[in-house]
């Protein structure tokens, strides 16, 4: 059943056929002013990860159309890719 009233307690009450009890919720404390800090510093990227990056995205376009024709031995294959580069993107950006 669905139930459109004036209040939410209203709609409650037509639905389940109770009134829901009174609930005492504390208002929210307002949230304390952020002071504008420096601009972040824009991340390089090397050149090599930008590169996987792009052959990461050929290779999930490249799934997506073995997908949509299929195709699952090649899907297989570029998922593998896929997943080959991502593996050489962490490794290149995630320091131990």
């Amino acid at each position: 059943m669905i139930a459109m009233e004036e209040t939410l307690d209203a709609a409650i009450a037509a639905v389940f056929g109770v009134v829901p009890p009174d609930i005492d919720i504390p208002p929210a404390e307002p949230a304390e002013p952020v002071e504008p800090g420096e601009p972040a510093e824009p991340v390089a990227v090397p050149d090599d990860v930008a590169a996987l990056v792009t052959e990461a995205l050929r290779h999930r376009d490249q799934a997506e159309q073995a997908f949509r024709d299929g195709d699952w031995t090649r899907y297989g294959e570029e998922i593998d890719a896929l997943g080959a580069a991502l593996d050489q993107i962490e490794a290149l950006l995630v320091q131990d």
